[in-house]
């Protein structure tokens, strides 16, 4: 069925995530983005400090959706990979 061209498992329920673009006020904080995508995982980025409480590392932890999108996609792929299936199953039944 078109409900399940777009997800990964043969669920009824897709997860989809989305990632907002820093802010300015992050920006001039000169905070670190810490979020990637690449569908379909998500990676956080945590800055840390050893023990000696002076070397500074990041560590990086993974998790896959069905969906992730990037701050860079659009309202209109974000609807075709997720909503129209929906709409499209709603309307043929």
């Amino acid at each position: 069925s078109s409900s399940r061209l777009f997800s990964t498992t043969d669920s009824n329920i897709i997860v989809a995530v989305r990632k907002r673009p820093m802010s300015e006020k992050e920006r001039q904080k000169k905070d670190h983005d810490s979020v990637s995508c690449y569908h379909p995982k998500v990676w956080i980025h945590s800055a840390k400090l050893k023990v000696d409480g002076i070397t500074k590392y990041l560590t990086h932890n993974g998790f896959q959706f069905d969906h992730a999108f990037g701050e860079d996609a659009t309202t209109d792929q974000i609807y075709l990979a997720t909503t129209m299936p929906l709409v499209d199953y709603v309307v043929s039944t």
